[in-house]
């Protein structure tokens, strides 16, 4: 994490990210959109800042067409809904609609603010045990 440096060109990539767009994102090319692909190749293009590149409303919408009238989205439309979509949906449906919901983290699938949560923490128990240690020598 926190290396997207040492990535070699990253306009190539987020280019490649932005094609992979069909309505909803594909996973390869000359396959269908598939629900997941909101949350893996959505978070890319979030984190090589190409969002306002994205077609947010095509997004969105393919993403409404996989949900399913038993609850959760399926990968496809008109298929049966399970976990995994449905969490990486969910998420690649707050990247395209920043203003509705908390902003999610594409490093970690959780909404940012626990994520700042959780890293202050850890930041101040390591500097605690940091200090406790420095004490006890």
């Amino acid at each position: 994490m926190g290396r997207l440096d040492a990535v070699p060109d990253l306009q190539r990539t987020l280019k490649w990210a932005l094609q992979r767009q069909n309505n909803g994102y594909q996973g390869r090319v000359n396959k269908p959109a598939d629900s997941c692909y909101s949350f893996w190749v959505g978070a890319a293009v979030e984190l090589l800042g190409g969002h306002e590149l994205v077609d947010a409303g095509a997004v969105s919408a393919f993403l409404v067409q996989c949900e399913t009238r038993f609850g959760g989205i399926a990968k496809f439309p008109d298929e049966f809904p399970d976990p995994l979509h449905a969490a990486l949906g969910i998420v690649g449906f707050t990247f395209c609609n920043p203003d509705e919901f908390p902003r999610m983290s594409p490093t970690l699938l959780l909404p940012e603010s626990l994520v700042d949560r959780l890293y202050v923490k850890a930041s101040k128990r390591s500097t605690s045990s940091h200090n406790d240690n420095a004490r006890a020598q």
